[in-house]
């Protein structure tokens, strides 16, 4: 009879798992339902997103299908992400969709503080470049590795709060401002050309042009502009909610 009982229980237990199981640990990290990994790219990639996700408790997911169907790629990888993961879950979600080479990543409540809409740009322009090559592989694994590190960097309180401008970004910017000045300061030089100094004003005088019989001033009107001062207490912010994102073409 209690060996009845016991077995009764466990049973009861067994049925009870998938519920008590969080949502992202139900569901995988890796859906590549347009088949562009192999298997053993498969088993690494996934093996790479359950560690990090397990090891931050933040959700790091890739999801590749075909098509989008009639939906943007926004809301096509916001729904996927609410329906499997879970609406108000910590997570970062690249969605990738072959046929219309678009991709986009979701980023919900913890995800969005470790990476913010203003640094999707710059995490999408580490990873995108070998999307375009057919790099799927290790275009995910940098995702990945970006992510893990932005997340952690966010655990530990110092979150990115801007775009990062790298050495190379700076020295770019730098040439192309000195290039552009140059070309500027050129072409009004070039304008210039048929103009001479001149050593006395009355040069730049026509003979018998103005010729001064009275002179008088009079005051015409006053014009006043009154602006009211702005209270700065009154001023108000958007929190933005807890979902960001952006994506773009690969």
């Amino acid at each position: 009879m209690k060996r009845r009982c016991l077995m009764m229980v466990l049973l009861s237990l067994l049925l009870c798992m998938p519920f008590i199981l969080p949502v992202s640990a139900a569901y995988p990290y890796l859906v590549d339902r347009a088949d562009i990994l192999t298997a053993n790219e498969e088993s690494a990639l996934l093996a790479e997103l359950t560690e990090i996700s397990t090891e931050y408790g933040v959700t790091v997911a890739v999801v590749t299908v075909d098509s989008l169907g009639n939906q943007s790629a926004k809301a096509y990888a916001n729904d996927f992400y609410d329906k499997n993961y879970g609406a108000t879950t910590d997570g970062v979600m690249l969605l990738l969709a072959m046929d219309e080479r678009e991709y986009y990543i979701v980023t919900e409540s913890f995800g969005r503080t470790a990476i913010p809409d203003g640094r999707i740009d710059y995490v999408a322009n580490r990873f995108v470049p070998d999307l375009s090559d057919g790099e799927y592989y290790e275009g995910f694994m940098t995702y990945a590795s970006i992510c893990a590190e932005h997340i952690k960097n966010a655990k530990n309180g110092n979150p990115y709060t801007e775009p990062l401008l790298t050495f190379s970004d700076i020295l770019i910017a730098l040439a192309v401002g000195i290039v552009i000045s140059l070309i500027i300061v050129s072409a009004l030089k070039n304008q210039l050309k048929s103009v001479r100094m001149q050593p006395m004003a009355r040069a730049y005088v026509r003979e018998g042009s103005l010729n001064l019989t009275r002179q008088n001033d009079y005051f015409l009107y006053r014009n006043v502009t009154r602006r009211q001062k702005q209270n700065k207490s009154s001023r108000s912010g958007s929190s933005g909610g807890s979902r960001g994102g952006g994506g773009g073409r690969f």
